[in-house]
């Protein structure tokens, strides 16, 4: 058995709270999230010391290994899974429902990472939904329990150098791949185990001996005490300093693991005369407490956090917050208390370590998995059980997916859409004379635009790509490639002088362009300007109200307590001052280029409120994309303009569209 150490559990603490605090929107940890990266260098340095010291003592089995990881994880995995599905059912709406019964059968399986890599992203609006978003965590390290065994097993029998070879090419290519991933795809970077490989292996490096520990004497004391408090001041100050766009892992991701390998490695052969500071304070019986039950801390808080804010308005206070806490820890102790610590003690005694002995756990780990896979699956075959709720209610949350399906067919939704062949024409049969170069807020004017254009026997092109606003020059981590992308579309447009108007669409509310507006708004007057020297006219499409919580969700919600749909939205005085500078810019671009300005939020808005609802469907497909039925709305202000393009006569070519009202 592996050589326990308080300050190991202590170390663990550290993690769970942070990711803890992380959810809880408790100040001072916007990087908390970090804290899953630091359990990944622990489990490296636990499991990999354990399976090399059973493969030295030469009583390694992957019966045993298995069996072990089984009675370890299982138990509370299992009940916790089986308490938020029963939760589930009553509680959740019926999509959501749906999500949970797929995202219950992939934690069955260990595959709940590979599963919300292809749903949303970690920090998205969609995340707070999913109960058991943190599985995805279980599913990467359950990952490393089926790669690294056999790896670890074929690798004893070579030499030293081929071994240390292998698993420092295996290292380096891994973190190599988490820095190529964090900006060519970061989603899947995110969330797959081929770019946390080497935080498995920076803790199982130090397994191995890698470096030796600390001599004795001055010089490894002074050692031990440098390396904890190093370590701690980098797991201290990713907590600090990073939040959700921090770009992750990859680079960024040295600064926690590396501080968990420093506050590791500082420990190492200690004991308590010769243990640092920071081993000693990792050791306190309060901070230890919380590290043995930080696996169930883990499993419990986040499904109790989903339903404690799965309500229309999300208000967290410092009461929600503490009353949240004590619930996540009263439930931790309970799961650690009656379910971890009796089946870890169940396991095989001396004298029974036989193939024989370890089948009752392994058939039983099984039948769990199996069971998970099964009312997993059921409630996806069921949609959600929407006649749980009234027809209205399941009609609202339906709206999350009504978006316009002709422009989402061809959007480009990432790097592996970033051709123009995923461009369009929507509308008549016709070549198209006008064009929607946008970010995904273009997608359903585009589609809407072309169907009252095809009433005047024209047509429109779309270029559309997610996050990036048609801003010449712009360039941002979470759109990589495109830069690249715009000089694409506007180059495709300079070549093809028959479109001779462009309609330009941003989400300009977007945080992400907020934070950068200079940039992003000297990208879009370079776009503008280019346009205009290449002889074309521009439509410009004004802000439009944004919200923080999925509209058709927050509506169902609202609804199933009563409220008055009617009255749901944002003050229409704020929405304008709010966006100011965005109106200040289109405002000032010269009528000379500008034959239409269209504003969005006239469809949504009156004189004092931006509505979510109206004639009984949501305005809304998530939180800031208008449905199909606003959409359909705000184009009419185009009519005019495709109506007057329309009766243009000769073949030159030349553009008599009139100037929309302003507003």
């Amino acid at each position: 058995m592996f050589a326990y150490r308080k300050d190991i559990d202590g170390l663990r603490a550290l993690a769970v709270l942070a990711v803890v605090f992380f959810h809880g929107h408790i100040a001072g940890f916007t990087g908390g999230y970090v804290g899953v990266d630091i359990f990944f260098v622990v489990s490296g340095y636990l499991i990999i010391g354990i399976i090399s010291k059973d493969l030295k003592a030469g009583r390694f089995t992957y019966m045993r290994f298995y069996e072990r990881r089984i009675r370890r994880l299982f138990p509370a995995l299992f009940c916790m899974l089986t308490v938020t599905a029963a939760v589930s059912y009553f509680v959740l709406l019926p999509l959501d429902l749906e999500d949970f019964g797929k995202s219950a059968l992939a934690a069955s399986l260990s595959s709940s990472n590979i599963l919300f890599w292809r749903q949303f992203g970690y920090f998205g609006d969609s995340a707070d939904y999913a109960p058991l978003l943190h599985t995805w965590s279980l599913s990467v390290e359950e990952q490393f329990y089926l790669i690294f065994p056999p790896l670890l097993a074929a690798l004893a029998a070579r030499r030293p150098s081929t071994r240390w070879t292998a698993l420092w090419a295996i290292g380096i290519l891994s973190f190599l791949a988490a820095v190529w991933g964090v900006r060519a795809a970061p989603q899947a970077s995110f969330y797959l185990p081929h770019t946390r490989a080497w935080e498995f292996l920076l803790g199982g490096f130090l397994a191995l001996g890698l470096p030796p520990a600390a001599p004795r004497g001055v010089f490894g004391r002074l050692l031990r005490e440098t390396c904890g408090l190093a370590g701690l001041a980098l797991i201290g100050g990713s907590f600090v300093l990073f939040d959700a766009e921090t770009p992750f892992p990859g680079v960024m991701a040295l600064p926690p693991t590396l501080g968990a390998a420093l506050i590791i490695y500082a420990g190492l052969g200690a004991d308590a005369r010769t243990a640092p500071l920071v081993t000693r304070l990792l050791s306190l019986k309060p901070i230890v407490f919380v590290g043995l039950i930080s696996y169930s801390l883990y499993l419990w808080h986040w499904p109790i956090w989903v339903f404690a804010n799965y309500t229309p308005h999300q208000n967290i206070s410092l009461v929600s917050q503490a009353v949240w806490l004590a619930a996540s820890f009263a439930a931790a102790y309970l799961s650690w208390r009656f379910i971890e610590t009796p089946f870890r003690r169940g396991r095989v005694q001396n004298g029974q370590d036989s193939a024989h002995a370890r089948w009752p756990a392994l058939a039983a780990g099984g039948a769990l998995m199996a069971t998970g896979v099964a009312g997993g699956g059921a409630l996806y075959l069921m949609e959600g059980a929407p006649w749980r709720v009234d027809p209205q209610i399941a009609a609202l949350e339906a709206q999350a997916s009504g978006n316009s399906k002709p422009g989402r067919a061809c959007h480009a939704d990432g790097v592996r859409h970033m051709t123009l062949q995923t461009s369009c024409v929507h509308g008549a049969d016709a070549d198209p004379i006008f064009a929607v170069w946008a970010d995904s807020h273009g997608v359903e004017l585009a589609a809407r635009a072309g169907e009252v254009a095809a009433e005047y026997g024209l047509s429109v092109q779309q270029f559309t790509l997610n996050a990036c606003p048609p801003a010449l020059g712009f360039e941002a981590d979470f759109t990589p490639g495109c830069r690249a992308r715009n000089d694409a579309v506007f180059g495709w447009l300079e070549a093809h002088p028959t479109v001779d108007t462009v309609i330009l669409a941003a989400q300009y509310g977007k945080s992400a362009y907020v934070e950068m507006e200079s940039a992003f708004l000297d990208g879009m007057q370079a776009s503008i300007d280019a346009l205009e020297a290449a002889g074309k006219k521009v439509v410009l499409v004004y802000p439009y109200p944004t919200y923080e919580r999925p509209v058709p969700r927050r509506l169902a919600l609202a609804a199933r307590s009563g409220a008055d749909l009617t009255r749901m939205g944002v003050d229409t005085k704020h929405f304008v001052e709010s966006h100011a500078n965005s109106f200040a810019f289109l405002d000032r671009q010269p009528d000379r280029l500008v034959v239409g300005r269209l504003y969005p939020h006239k469809a949504v808005c009156d004189e004092t409120l931006c509505h979510l609802y109206a004639d009984g469907v949501s305005l809304y497909f998530d939180e800031d994309h208008m449905s199909d039925a606003a959409v359909s709305r705000a184009v009419e202000e185009l009519r005019p303009i495709f109506k007057a393009r329309s009766n243009c006569e000769g073949a030159d070519g030349a553009v008599c569209t009139q100037t929309v009202a302003a507003r």
